[in-house]
């Protein structure tokens, strides 16, 4: 069933330099294509068909022209892979929205670098997709009648418009700091250098480069130095083009993203060691997710001059973590915690002493921990 309402069709080219003088034009002459839209009578899912109608409706320069929108008119969506970009496109975002009766919705951005590889038709974007009827949540316990009555219901639907218009914006914001791939590797030769003179450059990218690798997120404290170096350690004047603020901040951290990647287990792990970069409860996290890394994490436990840290007999998640290995290295471990053949364990935790009683361990419970940590509390009063 071919969509016989009007669907808004937007396009951004977000530029590194003023386009104003850039005109619309298909690639090598050829007319620009567009894609008619259907919904499939099966899956009740949108569906797209290339065609040969050139839907442009309008174009216009903003932000000194180094922002071009496009919008198309009737039924079609405009074929981006069929158009000459600018020469200075950084990015490329698109809005596609349909009337009332299909709730069809969708918001995403491209580099210039995958402009070409990328797959502009309308299918298989469910992960772009917003929803102007959303289903209920999870923990909703009524009937969807009684949801779409909701005053939430009701309110995300009046303003859903404008969640679209925001989602749209936000992207073009986003994608507008991007920096094209020649002027990354120029910034990132910069940066090396940096850092090959500076020991304290060398040390920011990499405890950054070393969580970004462990967790996918850079810390708080990454965030902070990194907008700091971007204010007080780099001269705009060393670099051969432009950058804004953002866009410098942007490079900077894409620089970390690619260095995480170089970065081999042994140096994030040398790095962690170094510098205390995640605590015990967040590296769980982390080996949980990613199992490779769980050999190097059990040797961090040990790297208090060979001794373990007590936390592995007193987290009852970490033991059952490590429990072949925590047995196979018994002895160490009542070398470090043993008295007269017993291992010293604090009385409270019933549950990890429970789990070692099980494996054979000889334990003496002591309130002693209770009193240093009563202790603890009274002189830091």
């Amino acid at each position: 069933m071919t969509l016989s309402q009007q669907i808004d069709n937007r396009v951004v080219f977000i530029c590194r330099d003023d386009e104003s003088a850039w005109r619309p034009n298909g690639i090598q002459g050829a007319p620009i294509g567009s894609y008619t839209t259907s919904i499939d009578p099966i899956t009740k899912k949108l569906r797209s068909e290339r065609a040969q109608g050139n839907c442009l409706h309008s174009f216009s320069h903003r932000n000194d022209g180094r922002f071009i929108e496009l919008s198309s008119e009737g039924r079609g969506v405009i074929a981006i892979d069929t158009i000459d970009p600018p020469q200075s496109t950084l990015a490329v975002v698109r809005l596609v929205t349909s009337g009332q009766d299909v709730d069809f919705h969708l918001v995403e951005g491209v580099n210039a670098e995958d402009l070409r590889a990328y797959n502009w038709s309308l299918e298989g974007k469910e992960r772009f997709q917003m929803y102007r009827c959303p289903e209920p949540p999870p923990q909703w316990s009524s009937t969807a009648e009684e949801w779409r009555s909701s005053s939430t219901y009701q309110t995300y639907q009046q303003h859903f418009s404008q969640k679209l218009e925001d989602a749209f914006a936000a992207a073009i914001q986003a994608l507008s700091i991007h920096i094209s791939a020649d002027a990354q590797n120029a910034f990132d030769d910069l940066i090396a250098t940096a850092c090959r003179d500076n020991p304290g450059w060398f040390w920011d990218i990499r405890k950054a480069a070393a969580v970004y690798a462990l967790t996918g997120t850079f810390s708080k404290d990454a965030l902070n130095r990194m907008v700091y170096l971007v204010q007080e350690g780099i001269d705009p004047e060393s670099l051969s083009f432009k950058l804004t603020p953002q866009q410098t901040i942007k490079a900077l951290f894409d620089h970390c993203k690619h260095a995480a990647g170089m970065l081999s287990n042994e140096e994030i792990w040398d790095t962690q060691t170094r510098c205390d970069l995640l605590s015990t409860s967040e590296l769980m996290r982390v080996v949980q997710m990613k199992a490779k890394h769980k050999p190097f994490f059990y040797r961090w436990l040990w790297r208090m001059d060979g001794k373990p840290d007590p936390v592995l007999i007193e987290n009852p998640d970490l033991y059952e973590l490590f429990r072949e290995e925590i047995i196979s290295d018994r002895h160490k471990v009542m070398a470090a915690f043993g008295n007269n053949g017993a291992l010293e364990v604090d009385y409270r935790d019933q549950v990890i002493n429970s789990m070692m009683r099980d494996d054979g361990w000889i334990l003496e419970e002591t309130d002693r921990f209770e009193e240093e940590e009563q202790r603890r509390k009274r002189n830091n009063a």
